[in-house]
């Protein structure tokens, strides 16, 4: 089941603090709100004392994350192949009544560009409910096409994979913090760097139909020198579950909404790196 949320929306706090500023305004009298009082059946201050406290108090999930675009470009090293920059990436999330949708596109570029043949993209939609992100829908492909979509049915808890050849598949959702491969970078950042020890995410993978467990091996402070200038981050690194030796690992920003300013993907064989080329908040 979908964890429900407890905390009030931004919206009714707001409505409330317009009301009491009204309602306890010179040009409003005592005999109005005699009236209003008595035809609602309660104290209006204590209601709406209640209301502003509540807000006060819970966690504004629904307002948890800025709107963003960020972009990173892509770093490749092999021990077979050497070094090459792979291209970037773009990401843009925006505020829905729902919650959040993103918007990810990867432009390649050399060689690179040659092996993929077009420019990918993905998309997903995610609410934030007690200081996590969880999924609803979740698809990508090349440019202008879906060619895969993955569903979330947290009643079931199943993650329902679907692709451009009508093939269908269904996966068990493990117990823990499931994301995907589009949410990842801000389901890492509504956390904050406070990650339970030994924590697991797990990463729904809609291209490759699966999903990959990540176990939490450490968290540190550091300062590195980004695009963007010296930054003060929380480094957190998570190891592959039966995978020892391959890690997942983000440098999450401080002042900037915990934000991942690199991302670096290792195993034995290769790394990618993201990192960070432009970070616009709204």
């Amino acid at each position: 089941m979908k964890p429900l949320s407890s905390s009030c929306k931004p919206s009714t706090c707001k409505i409330a603090l317009r009301l009491v500023n009204y309602l306890y305004s010179p040009w409003v009298g005592n005999i109005l709100r005699f009236v209003l009082e008595s035809l609602l059946g309660v104290s209006l201050h204590r209601a709406l004392s209640l209301v502003l406290l509540t807000c006060l108090i819970m966690p504004h999930t629904a307002n948890a994350l800025s709107p963003v675009t960020i972009g990173y470009t892509i770093k490749f090293e092999s021990s077979k192949f050497g070094k090459a920059t792979l291209g970037r990436v773009e990401n843009v999330l925006r505020t829905t009544d729902a919650g959040y949708t993103l918007e990810s596109i990867t432009k390649a570029q050399g060689m690179a560009a040659i092996i993929m043949g077009s420019n990918e993209q993905q998309s997903c939609d995610f609410e934030v409910i007690d200081g996590k992100t969880v999924s609803n829908k979740y698809e990508g492909g090349r440019i202008g096409k879906t060619d895969y979509r993955v569903n979330f049915d947290w009643e079931g808890r199943k993650a329902q994979f679907s692709d451009n050849k009508n093939s269908t598949d269904s996966i068990d959702l493990p117990e823990g913090y499931v994301v995907n491969n589009c949410s990842m970078w801000f389901a890492v950042a509504i956390l904050k760097g406070q990650i339970p020890e030994g924590q697991t995410m797990y990463v729904v993978d809609g291209k490759n139909k699966r999903i990959r467990g990540f176990k939490l091996r450490s968290t540190s402070e550091e300062v590195i020198s980004t695009k963007l200038g010296e930054k003060q981050v929380t480094k957190v690194v998570f190891e592959r579950e039966l995978r020892p030796g391959r890690t997942l690992t983000f440098w999450l920003s401080d002042d900037d909404e915990y934000l991942p300013l690199k991302m670096q993907e290792s195993r034995k064989s290769r790394t990618t790196t993201f990192e960070v080329t432009q970070l616009t908040l709204d």
